[in-house]
């Protein structure tokens, strides 16, 4: 059994338990109609006493008609990523879309990987050095098809 327990400064001082996630594997599975998701890596932001934080962003693959990466963990996740990835059949040339949520190293740290697929970070879409015009920054919705959207 993984566990992950998450403690602040604030859970201390006020009493509260801390929160903890723990699963039988690593993997979190959701499976559905047209679209499973899958949580690869479960993430955590934990306040230190210095004023710090440490955090290490999750990472979700979203399989059905497209599959789609929903941020690649940070450069020290490569390992990790790659073998979550062929323990489901899949190579990073397989990825069709890879969201990256924001722009943190521990969120876009493996994009390099993925160079034939679609990359989204922030307001931007692209496919290599091209760029596909959308009104994300605006605050409509980009459909990857008509089950999936985006929206920032």
């Amino acid at each position: 059994m993984h566990c992950i327990t998450m403690e602040s400064e604030e859970s201390s001082v006020s009493g509260q338990a801390n929160a903890t996630l723990c699963t039988e594997s690593r993997v979190l599975d959701f499976p559905g109609n047209p679209y499973s998701v899958s949580v690869l890596k479960v993430g955590y932001c934990v306040s230190q006493p210095d004023g710090y934080f440490r955090a290490d962003g999750t990472v979700t693959l979203v399989t059905g008609p497209r599959t789609i990466l929903v941020d690649t963990g940070g450069p020290w996740d490569r390992d990790l990523l790659l073998t979550t990835l062929r323990e489901r059949g899949l190579e990073t040339g397989d990825v069709d879309w890879v969201v990256g949520t924001h722009g943190h190293s521990d969120h876009i740290g493996n994009l390099g990987l993925f160079q034939k697929s679609m990359i989204v970070v922030g307001c931007d879409i692209s496919e290599g050095d091209r760029y596909t015009p959308n009104q994300l920054a605006e605050g409509k919705p980009y459909h990857i098809d008509e089950h999936v959207r985006l929206r920032v």
